[in-house]
């Protein structure tokens, strides 16, 4: 087992945060999100998926998904992690808040018949979730999922990736708002972006340069 001075990767983890949160004041589109979450968010969060949801409240609700993933996911899954409508979405939500304000791991296992299934058999191991619900009359909810692959999982830095979660979500709320949230409303009901490499799996280091397009 590789063993780590604890005091060096504490300040390590102290410049990668600082790095993380200067990088994030400049991003203001979808490109410089995702290149932000690609060179300084991955450092904290490792992940070869991110997915951010959307909701605005009021009495005509909308929903956004923005679905970030670098391995090329089939299409019938990638629409459905899209659809922020769907059960497994409910199923989100309700696994954090059993976590009252912390963020949670969400196990995925092979025979799930749902998204969590499927993502387990393409390579995924577990899912990282947090999230901000406004308390105001609007009740609009930014919810963000990352899936880390089986050595993101098993490397002895993954026990620092809730906190870690938890000190950048107000850096990922606030990036993700400034490149995403201000067309929500006129947004289709669901938005695919794709990292697309032409051929690698779960936890390469190379990604390619971004492109979206539209869900059905």
């Amino acid at each position: 087992m590789v063993e780590f001075d604890e005091e060096l990767l504490e300040e390590e983890v102290r410049r990668i945060f600082w790095r993380t949160t200067e990088a994030a004041k400049s991003v203001f589109d979808r490109d410089q999100f995702l290149v932000w979450l690609e060179q300084h968010l991955s450092q904290m969060i490792p992940h070869d998926l991110a997915l951010v949801l959307f909701r605005t409240g009021g009495a005509h609700q909308k929903m956004r998904v923005e679905v970030l993933e670098s391995i090329g996911l089939a299409a019938p899954l990638r629409a459905e992690l899209a659809n922020g409508w769907s059960t497994w979405w409910a199923g989100i939500r309700a696994r954090l808040a059993q976590r009252d304000g912390r963020a949670a791991v969400v196990a995925l296992s092979p025979g799930a018949q749902d998204a969590c299934g499927r993502l387990q058999r393409a390579g995924f191991e577990e899912l990282v979730v947090h999230g901000f619900e406004s308390q105001s009359a609007s009740g609009a909810e930014v919810l963000f999922v990352f899936g880390l692959n089986k050595r993101q999982v098993a490397d002895p830095r993954h026990d620092s990736v809730l906190l870690n979660l938890d000190m950048c979500l107000p850096l990922l709320h606030c990036a993700a708002l400034r490149a995403f949230g201000g067309s929500v409303a006129e947004a289709p009901a669901t938005t695919v972006l794709e990292l697309r490499p032409a051929h690698e799996t779960p936890g390469s280091t190379r990604r390619p340069s971004a492109h979206g397009t539209s869900a059905p």
